[in-house]
């Protein structure tokens, strides 16, 4: 991707910028620094103008030419130039001096299409002049639009308050864009013109009127895309009027000015956010909404982890923050619709939330470090008594998590023992035993209650016969001693799934006596990308998502293979939150963690591109190699045998990936096997003897999709003299 700027060229490879400058007195560098239009010709050369002139960028070996305009005297003459079209002939462009110029880029010659018009920069800008299909130009002026057919044609003016006006009103365009049947859209504030210029009529599609539409992109199915001044960008179909505002999954778009956009062939939209730099708005979206800091500076929010969630009988989903006290989200609209301060008039009086539980009759519970709280019918919130003193067992009020059991009761786990409340309760009672545990994640299991402990493995019972306050039987299990359980995730009747701190264990329910067997016990060695777990979700696939210390994880039971999903997906972070995990009604999963939260609905949709590599750079017994032709261009390249040491550079051209991409390389037959080097785009030889050999390179995308044929240099290292076979012929006559 090349982007212009006020300061040189950018080139953008999927991974780093290169920037072009102006270099004073050398020839091959660009002229002037403010770079403007970019048209690629059929042999991949860039041209591109600046404030000085019209320049070249040559491919094969990474410079520039300059192209001046004359005067009668032959005198050089500079002003700003815009190329907008170039075919394998002749490039067009836009220029002060001359006007609108074809140039044979062969030849040399220049061929002048008119005077009449000529940029200018208080009315025209880099899109004010167009080429459509049937090699018409369309100039965008202060008021309306030209047509100019370069076989020799009058100007015709549209939509202009010049006298010689054709047809339309007079209307003040921002953007127009020619498509292949021979209409142009236009955009203007408060709507879009459709014109049919061999047809003189025109279709308007008005919005609101504070909208400027600055710039259109066009799908192939005839969607548009439309950027605006500062108004976001927008999604529009024609065919149905529909004009939807385009909110990012990915929250890339956090500045409403969008006035320059474009879309590439693989469907990305990038986007000029000025003057925050460029977005990237990818059709293959991973799915995980993003909400973090650009997300809570929107909804007037600190930034805050996330430690628990909960939904209510409207939808609603309820948050507990790390030290900002409560807030309630609107799915839908994606706001937040209520924030429950320590300070404010119906929250509570504490900053955190341990975690959050909407019981069977409406009501929410929340736990934090100072004790239970629940709401009323007034939607307040006020302490509930465990019946132990806060001054001399405060852990015992430090609430970890909650669980409501099909008979109504609510069990409460904390740092000193287990506590419960009846139905209809006002309080809570402790447990008569388990007292000197710390607690977590609770499970209700088909009868059991399932409780970890801190460092000391899972606890179970059957909570009827608990609950049950006349029973006899009453019995509590204990085991995996040497585990810490972050989550117990029943699948069935009999089998158990535990989230630890020391990978992922399965496990499988044996009745009399009651006992757990291990079945399986996955680590890193099994593709996991931390040990350390936090919850585990189920899809209706059959798979597992699991939020961990190293970002999120899907895990397919049946293969017994883990997908790991990084910064790169848009998570909100590596490290994630024990209770912070849900499954809402709509079927959303998300899931907490230090910074923020995600969320998303599977299947996540799999980059199946793979991605283009090339060779981007040399260094050889650790000088740069310079090339007369491009490196990335070259197919062979000879040395010496004393240049014996060198190290290659890559870069896999994917911008769908977001720079997470791995390698492969070989120099055969110097290398007899592949060399893995993850996401390493780099490699160093040494002491290669002299011989011919073939550098091999392939890349993978972000979803482990290989390139199956691999960018190959040929390097020749040559022999010393007294090493050829001219040598030996003397040193055979000699002897």
């Amino acid at each position: 991707m090349w982007f212009t700027s006020y300061e040189g060229l950018n080139r953008f490879d999927g991974h780093d910028f290169k920037i072009y400058y102006a270099i004073p007195g050398d020839s091959t560098t660009l002229s002037g620094n403010l770079t403007l239009g970019l048209v690629e010709d059929p042999y991949g050369d860039i041209w591109v103008g600046t404030e000085h002139c019209l320049q070249r960028y040559r491919r094969q070996s990474d410079d520039f030419n300059r192209y001046y305009p004359t005067d009668e005297a032959g005198r050089r003459q500079t002003g700003i130039h815009i190329p907008f079209y170039a075919d394998s002939t002749e490039v067009w462009f836009m220029n002060e001096p001359e006007g609108v110029v074809a140039l044979n880029y062969h030849t040399g010659a220049r061929r002048l299409i008119t005077e009449a018009f000529r940029y200018r920069w208080n009315i025209s800008i880099v899109n004010s002049i167009r080429r459509s299909a049937d090699g018409k130009l369309w100039i965008r002026r202060g008021s309306g639009l030209v047509g100019l057919d370069p076989a020799g044609a009058r100007p015709t003016s549209y939509f202009s308050s010049d006298a010689d006006n054709e047809l339309g009103p007079s209307t003040a365009f921002a953007c127009h864009l020619p498509v292949a049947d021979g209409s142009l859209w236009l955009g203007m504030r408060g709507g879009l013109i459709q014109f049919f210029p061999d047809e003189r009529k025109w279709v308007h599609y008005p919005i609101d009127t504070n909208i400027v539409v600055a710039d259109i992109q066009r799908e192939t199915d005839g969607t548009l895309y439309l950027g605006t001044e500062d108004s976001g960008l927008y999604h529009f179909r024609p065919g149905e009027g529909i004009l939807d505002h385009l909110t990012p999954r990915n929250s890339a778009l956090t500045n409403p000015a969008t006035a320059t956009i474009y879309l590439d062939d693989q469907g990305i939209i990038w986007v000029n956010t000025d003057p925050e730099g460029i977005a990237m708005l990818l059709p293959t979206e991973r799915g995980f909404r993003l909400y973090g800091d650009a997300f809570y500076t929107t909804q007037g929010l600190p930034p805050m982890g996330i430690r628990c969630f909960a939904e209510d009988e409207r939808g609603l989903i309820w948050l507990g923050s790390q030290e900002n006290g409560l807030f309630v989200l609107d799915p839908v609209s994606d706001r937040v619709v209520r924030h429950l301060s320590p300070h404010g008039p119906h929250g509570i009086p504490e900053n955190h939330a341990s975690c959050i539980l909407h019981d069977s009759q409406g009501r929410i519970w929340v736990g934090t470090y100072n004790g239970l709280y629940r709401s009323d019918e007034g939607d307040t919130f006020h302490l509930v008594d465990n019946g132990i003193p806060m001054e001399t067992h405060h852990v015992a009020h430090r609430v970890w998590d909650m669980v409501e059991t099909p008979t109504g009761y609510l069990w409460i786990g904390t740092s000193q023992g287990v506590f419960y409340v009846p139905p209809g309760a006002e309080r809570a009672y402790a447990l008569d035993t388990l007292q000197t545990l710390s607690t977590g994640d609770l499970q209700v299991w088909g009868d059991w209650l399932l409780i970890p402990s801190y460092q000391q493995g899972a606890w179970m019972f059957n909570y009827r016969k608990w609950e049950d306050t006349a029973g006899k039987e009453r019995e509590v299990h204990h085991f995996f001693r040497e585990y810490n359980v972050k989550q117990f995730f029943p699948q069935g009747d009999s089998l158990l799934w535990m989230a630890l701190t020391r990978g992922l264990l399965k496990t499988r329910l044996r009745a009399e006596p009651p006992a757990l067997e291990v079945l399986a016990h996955y680590t890193k060695a099994d593709g996991l990308p931390s040990e350390n777990l936090y919850g585990i979700l189920p899809d209706g696939e059959g798979a597992f998502w699991i939020s961990s210390n190293r970002g999120i994880v899907r895990f397919d039971p049946a293969k017994e293979t883990f997908d790991v999903f990084g910064l790169h997906d848009q998570l909100q972070g590596y490290e994630y939150n024990t209770n912070a995990y849900l499954i809402s009604r709509t079927g959303d999963f998300y899931f907490g963690g230090v910074r923020g939260f995600n969320r998303f609905r599977p299947p996540i949709p799999r980059n199946l591109v793979p991605p283009d590599v090339q060779v981007t750079a040399m260094e050889v017994n650790g000088q740069p190699l310079l090339t007369e032709t491009y490196l990335g261009e070259l197919h062979e390249l000879e040395l010496s045998y004393q240049d014996n040491t060198f190290t290659l550079h890559f870069a896999a051209i994917d911008y769908l990936s977001r720079g997470s991409n791995c390698y492969r390389v070989r120099l055969w037959p110097f290398d007899e096997e592949w060399i893995d080097l993850g996401e390493r785009s780099m490699i160093r030889y040494t002491r290669v003897p002299p011989g011919q050999y073939r550098f091999e390179v392939t890349a993978a995308n972000n979803d482990g999709v290989w390139r199956t044929t691999p960018r190959t240099l040929s390097i020749l290292i040559r022999r010393p003299w007294y090493g050829t076979l001219l040598a030996w012929s003397i040193y055979a006559g000699l002897a």
